[in-house]
C-alpha cells in the first residue's frame, strides 16, 4: 500500500472538490491540467494571497507550446462559492494545514465555480 503523502492528500482534495463538468482535469498535486488541441493547454492552480497553505481561489491560465502564455484568470472563491444558496456574509477558502477542508460552516455550493471554470476553457477550444 502506498504511503500517504501531503502531496496526494492535496491531489485527493482537488479531485474531490474541482471536477469540470466539460473538460477532463488531471491534478498533480494543486495544478490540474486540462488539453485543448495539439498546441494549447490550460493550467489550473490553487492560488494563495501570502499565508501558507490559505488558498484563496483558482487561477487558470492558457498556455501554448509554442509561446508560452496565452491568458489568465484568477477565479476568487468569494466570488463564486457560498456555504449555501444566498449567504454572502463570509469569504471562503481552503485551508491547507488544518487537514486540508474548507474554511466555511456547511458544505460549500461549488457549481457556480465549476461552470464559471468549464465556461472559460471553452472560450479557447
Amino acid at each position: 500500500m502506498a504511503a500517504t503523502t501531503t502531496a496526494n492528500v492535496r491531489q485527493a482534495f482537488c479531485e474531490q472538490n474541482f471536477k469540470l463538468r466539460k473538460h477532463d482535469v488531471r491534478w498533480f498535486d494543486v495544478v490540474g491540467m486540462v488539453p485543448l488541441d495539439g498546441e494549447r493547454r490550460a493550467r489550473l492552480e490553487l492560488s494563495t494571497y501570502g499565508t501558507h497553505d490559505h488558498y484563496e481561489g483558482i487561477e487558470v491560465r492558457i498556455v501554448s507550446k509554442a509561446t508560452g502564455p496565452v491568458d489568465r484568470k484568477l477565479f476568487l472563491f468569494k466570488d463564486y462559492v457560498s456555504e449555501r444558496a444566498g449567504r454572502t456574509d463570509a469569504d471562503i477558502e481552503v485551508i491547507g494545514y488544518v487537514g486540508w477542508k474548507w474554511y466555511c460552516d456547511t458544505k460549500p455550493v461549488l457549481a457556480p465555480l465549476i461552470e464559471a471554470i468549464d465556461n472559460y476553457i471553452a472560450t479557447w477550444e
